[in-house]
């Protein structure tokens, strides 16, 4: 990186009313050029007509060798493709938007067409897709390494506003700085470099120092291409490996790509290095991250900027978008420097699964570990937690050794596979545990020695209902507590049968992590008109993604509820001095009814009857005050354990009183 990356985003945005729609459906063009920003213009458009706006983004990382016309351009909007575009199935989330942006730039897609309905036409909306698409995946070609691999895009949008939505036409048009054959390319000598490795079944520290030790042994530093600005290769992971020369950019991302490949996560940074535009990386050594930097690093006999803390990162300062709060929680950084003398022998255990049926146990699995003795199975319920305890007890922020397994009981826990599994009991219902194991093994004057932990890994816990309840005659409102590390939640009802069917999934997007809707507490299962007054019974459970397959925490408990009966109609007549009386017919699957009066102007309303009879249908109210007006209304209920779920009130009737 030679030049200043400022973090200033170019904005161009340029709006033209190019068509409007008459009524024998034949385009008039009404061209209104100008720069604007003012969206309420914009959406005060007549209804139906069809607009364009332009958008142009150049990657901050590369504002200064890149200008608006390095960046490859669209194809103006014709009317006739803008009308056809009504026929597509347009999202309305950034998320699932920004998936699939992802999806064409990983196959290098020139132009990418995003159909997305929103409130109103809106430029920011445009870069939180592009935004979306570029996020941290831990998928080894996507996030960073997209990212620092394009110049920018133009964009071409047509849009419209119908029954007060606008639906807009996205285009982006991509420069990229390596080819869909590069990238294949790329692929099988990453493959080939892994296989030359021959780490993937070791500690993290050592595929990290396999990774870092290729890199410097087999990049140099592109100087001959360096003052070219035209010659944007040297910026990629391609150079680097294919070509073997690069700028610091090529070895940052070739890192982050053989990392990722090999499961230990990392990130790349950008700031100055010595003062000037720099890049480097942070990667997961143990449970916090460190700093390092093949291309000082490279070619030296001896390493001087590999896994460094911040405090001696020497003349590295980075860009405020990496110094945050919200960037440094989600990759803590180490206190101190990796200490390369204590880096275990062991490799650490793999955990492979953490399951059960039970909702108060979980079942943890592992990979056994070569020369180990036996191993430490630690708990949490906060899988950010640093503190260690030895105790079976519970503590917020901290982990606890929940068992050990000496040399003499590890065959009683090993399975027919020769995996180590243990059984964690005396959970509470409701609440997510996370775990991650250590192998240790004793040296020859009985020192313990142990591995890394392993990554940690978790099963979501057993949904607790908050209510479940109807809201309509035609509706039940399910609401739940949020799972702790969900992904999304399936949620099932019980059929007539007695059989459990699914009747919504909710955060699965193709069992990837794109819709995370783990924070989501509410669904209503609607369309149930037809079964006014009849109950049902619900069950569900949180899941996680997790290498493209969802990990299911147990069932809850059954929840029943009825639908909400539907309102009566009333008929209120006084034909006897005094009374007033009431006729209805009785509603499905009702209980009982409720009979509401007010005597006064203001309609201030008060129980008059509740009748614990479904099948009633008349009552008669006595007492009342000759020649004056009293207004009725009514409700049936149903009742399931005890707990009533009221219908609508009938339409309020007046009636004179004898």
């Amino acid at each position: 990186m030679k030049k200043s990356m400022k973090r200033t985003l170019i904005f161009f945005l340029t709006f033209s009313v190019i068509f409007n729609l008459f009524v024998s459906g034949s385009y008039a063009a009404s061209l209104n050029p100008g720069l604007s920003d003012d969206r309420t213009a914009l959406s005060g458009q007549a209804e139906g007509s069809i607009q364009t706006a332009e958008e142009i983004y150049i990657n901050p990382l590369y504002s200064d060798v890149m200008q608006e016309d390095d960046l490859l351009s669209p194809e103006p909007v014709r009317p006739d493709k803008a009308a056809a575009a009504s026929e597509e199935v347009y999202l309305t989330s950034t998320a699932e938007a920004g998936e699939q942006m992802r999806a064409g730039m990983k196959q290098r897609e020139e132009s990418v067409v995003i159909y997305f309905e929103t409130d109103e036409y809106s430029s920011a909306l445009i870069h939180e897709i592009s935004d979306q698409a570029l996020i941290h995946t831990g998928n080894p070609v996507e996030g960073d390494y997209l990212r620092w691999q394009y110049g920018g895009w133009k964009t071409s949008t047509s849009y419209y506003t119908s029954n007060s939505r606008c639906f807009m036409t996205i285009t982006y048009t991509i420069t990229y700085y390596t080819t869909l054959q590069q990238e294949e390319e790329m692929d099988a000598a990453v493959a080939d470099v892994l296989d030359e490795l021959n780490v993937s079944d070791q500690s993290r520290y050592s595929k990290i120092k396999a990774v870092y030790d290729y890199i410097c042994t087999h990049t140099v530093y592109d100087y001959d291409n360096l003052e070219d600005d035209d010659y944007k290769l040297k910026y990629t992971a391609y150079a680097a490996l294919i070509n073997g020369t690069a700028v610091c950019q090529g070895y940052a991302l070739l890192f982050y790509r053989l990392t990722l490949e090999l499961g230990v996560d990392s990130r790349l940074i950008s700031g100055t290095g010595n003062g000037g535009a720099h890049g480097w990386n942070i990667v997961k050594a143990d449970h916090t991250y460190y700093n390092a930097d093949t291309t000082w690093d490279a070619g030296k006999s001896s390493y001087s900027y590999f896994l460094k803390c911040d405090a001696d990162f020497a003349d590295h300062v980075r860009d405020e978008e990496y110094s945050t709060e919200e960037f440094n929680a989600s990759y803590p950084m180490a206190d101190s420097n990796y200490d390369h003398s204590a880096a275990p022998r062991l490799s650490e255990p793999v955990i492979s699964s953490v399951y059960s049926t039970v909702q108060t146990s979980v079942k943890v699995t592992w990979s056994p570990v070569e020369d180990a003795d036996g191993y430490e199975l630690y708990r949490s319920t906060d899988p950010d937690a640093v503190e260690f305890t030895a105790d079976a007890g519970q503590s917020e922020g901290r982990w606890f050794r929940a068992k050990t397994i000496r040399p003499e009981n590890i065959a009683q826990f090993t399975d027919s596979e020769g995996n180590i599994q243990y059984t964690n009991g005396g959970l509470e219902k409701g609440t997510t545990y996370y775990y991650k194991v250590r192998a240790y093994v004793s040296d020859e004057e009985g020192q313990i020695n142990y591995s890394q932990f392993s990554d940690v890994d978790y099963m979501p816990a057993a949904v607790i209902f908050d209510n479940v309840y109807s809201n309509s005659d035609s509706r039940i409102r399910i609401l739940w507590n949020e799972v702790d590390g969900s992904h999304g939640y399936q949620i099932w009802r019980k059929g007539s049968d007695g059989t459990y069917f699914i009747i919504k999934t909710l955060g699965d997007k193709g069992n990837e992590l794109t819709d995370n809707q783990g924070k989501t507490t509410a669904y209503s299962n609607t369309g149930l008109g037809q079964e006014a007054g009849s109950t049902f019974t619900y069950r569900m459970r949180a899941f996680k993604i997790e290498n493209g397959k969802k990990v299911f925490g147990t069932y809850s408990d059954e929840f029943t509820a009825a639908v909400m009966p539907s309102a009566p109609v009333l008929t209120v007549s006084s034909t006897k001095s005094q009374k007033a009386v009431l006729t209805w017919e009785a509603v499905s699957g009702a209980a009982g009814y409720q009979i509401w009066m007010s005597d006064t102007e203001d309609g201030t309303y008060s129980i008059v009857k509740s009748i614990a009879d479904g099948a009633a249908t008349s009552y008669i109210k006595s007492g009342l005050v000759s020649g004056s007006t009293c207004v009725f209304k009514i409700r049936a209920y149903t009742e399931v354990n005890g707990k009533k779920t009221f219908g609508a009130y009938s339409s309020e009737e007046h009636v004179v009183i004898k």
